[in-house]
């Protein structure tokens, strides 16, 4: 039991640093991910879990994280019109431009 126990720990802790550093960079979003992301909760093609799990993932960069949180907020901001709704349609826009900044390349600077 001894040996097996030390054997592992002798495979896995050498790939741990490894292991960590490509968990890192599977999850860097980028701005085009976001934009993507945007589109397809826009036109419907998105999956809602995706939208969900979006809008609770904190990201890595500091100009998607606060378009991020911009987007939580639309609710609030711009109540949805009819039941089922995430927002209304001034809050949609909102989404759109977000898009247009992200494929722009200016977004980080203006959420």
């Amino acid at each position: 039991m001894r040996v097996v126990v030390l054997f592992l720990l002798a495979t896995l802790v050498p790939l741990l640093p490894f292991l960590v550093w490509l968990a890192r960079r599977r999850s860097r979003t980028t701005r085009a991910d976001v934009a993507d992301g945007l589109e397809a909760f826009l036109d419907g093609t998105g999956r809602p879990r995706d939208w969900k799990r979006f809008l609770s993932a904190r990201l890595d960069d500091a100009g998607l994280d606060a378009i991020r949180e911009r987007c939580r907020r639309l609710p609030e901001e711009y109540p949805p019109e009819q039941p089922g709704e995430y927002c209304s349609d001034a809050g949609r826009q909102v989404l759109r431009s977000l898009v247009r900044q992200l494929r722009n390349g200016s977004a980080a600077d203006r959420p």
